[in-house]
This record gives structure tokens, sequence and C-alpha cells, in this order.
């Protein structure tokens, strides 16, 4: 969250809850990148994704889905904690960052797929994240290239001599 960079992406073509896919693309962005906090809104919280969560050594912050009920009426241990001992609320407010790629993407590459066939708005989908993660690694790391390039230049320099 810190960079804001799309770690993992699962494109579904129907409509269909995203809640489905949690684990799965959790998983897949732990093995790239080790996670220490979730944050996910409403929608996800069941006690499937708490479990996960922990399984992962992972901290979820997903707020309650019916906070008006009571703690007794509500089921899963975890959602349970949750409710009595609450979450941080100024980590959770860093979900808002989520938003705010979403919102990048659609402004910088539009809100309308122009591909035709299954594959190519795969392909046109996951061009848009890569060339969305391109502008914020040039944006936030412009160090990092320019080193990564100066070492490509000595490397040529020792071999050339």
């Amino acid at each position: 969250m810190k960079h804001q960079i799309v770690c993992a992406v699962k494109i579904r073509h129907r409509p269909r809850h995203d809640s489905v896919d949690f684990v799965s693309l959790l998983e897949r962005t732990n093995q790239i990148i080790p996670v220490s906090t979730v944050l996910a809104d409403k929608g996800y919280d069941s006690e499937r994704n708490h479990v996960a969560t922990e399984k992962l050594g992972i901290l979820s912050i997903i707020p309650p889905r019916y906070a008006d009920v009571p703690v007794y009426k509500t089921r899963g241990y975890h959602r349970k904690m949750l409710k009595r001992h609450g979450y941080d609320e100024i980590t959770y407010h860093q979900r808002n960052k989520t938003e705010t790629v979403f919102s990048v993407t659609k402004r910088t590459s539009g809100d309308s797929v122009t591909s035709r066939k299954i594959v190519t708005i795969n392909r046109e989908l996951m061009y848009r994240v890569i060339a969305y993660n391109c502008q914020r690694i040039v944006q936030n790391n412009l160090l990092v290239v320019v080193w990564f390039l100066q070492s490509r230049f000595e490397y040529f320099d020792i071999y050339t001599n």
C-alpha cells in the first residue's frame, strides 16, 4: 500500500462477488511480497477469509458486515473477536489507497475496454495494470531506476575494456 503497486489480478467476465477470489489472490500476493495486514471492506467479512488470513500469519482488518447485530448472534470466532475488541480505524482507512489505484487506472487508461474477444480483453486489462505499475515505479523509485541503469553501464564498461 505504501507504493500503491498492483501485485495480483483476477479478471472475471461475468458479474460475481470478489470474495470468492479473496483467498487465492491473497496467497499469490503473499508469495510475491510478504503481507502483514489485509484491509478489506464489509463485503469480505466472512469467517473463511479471517481463518485464511490467520493461517498465512496475516492480520485482517475487515469491519463486521452487520454492526448492529449483537455479538452472541454473530457466527465465527474471528468475527466475534473483531466485534468485541474493534479494529484500528487509522490503519483501516489506508484502504482508500486501493480506491485511488482504481481511479488512477480508469483516468489514465479509460474505463471501457475496446477489445471484443476474451483473450484480447484479458491482455488489454493486464497491459493496463502493467502500465500503471510502470508509471508508479517511475514516479516513486526514480533513483532506483537510475542506479539500475548506472550498474548496467558499469557492467558494460567492464566487458568492453
